[in-house]
């Protein structure tokens, strides 16, 4: 185990016993004191805290660990619970749908999109039609935004004929 661990983690690993706990649950500690408390033990504040979580009644985060599959997959495992036993309770609810709408959409970069268009064969048109796709027969085809299609074209354009 100490081989595969850092100093402070390896403390925290082989910590035994409830003195931490009882400590931290004895009143409401700031992170400034669980930094302090787990310096002066040589151990990682952030590792002794984690290892605690099974043992709170009360858990205030940031929405993000709730909204991103993974890191509440990992929360969960940490609490040592499900989601049925998990109550919920947002602030700033407001804020919620933006970011919901962002941890479960997925941002494609221009090269990513000429990559897959170049690997099916497709470009635009040569009308300046804005539409990727339309001979094709599918419904118009893809509207593409003016400069994307402009850079297509010019680069379309560029290439040897075969």
């Amino acid at each position: 185990m100490r081989n595969n661990s850092c100093p402070e983690l390896y403390e925290v690993l082989k910590f035994e016993g409830n003195e931490f706990s009882n400590w931290l649950f004895s009143d409401v500690r700031s992170p400034e004191e669980i930094l302090e408390y787990a310096e002066d033990r040589d151990m990682c504040g952030y590792e002794l805290l984690k290892k605690e979580l099974k043992n709170a009644e009360l858990l205030i985060c940031n929405f993000h660990h709730v909204l991103s599959a993974e890191i509440f997959m990992m929360l969960l495992k940490w609490l040592e619970r499900d989601p049925e036993d998990i109550i919920l309770i947002f602030d700033e609810a407001h804020n919620i749908e933006a970011s919901a709408r962002s941890h479960s959409s997925t941002m494609l970069s221009e090269l990513t999109i000429e990559k897959a268009l170049s690997e099916v064969g497709e470009t635009p048109e040569s009308d300046n039609s804005l539409m990727l796709g339309k001979e094709t027969g599918s419904r118009g085809g893809i509207p593409l935004d003016q400069d994307y299609a402009a850079r297509l074209y010019a680069k379309k354009s560029c290439l040897p004929a075969s």
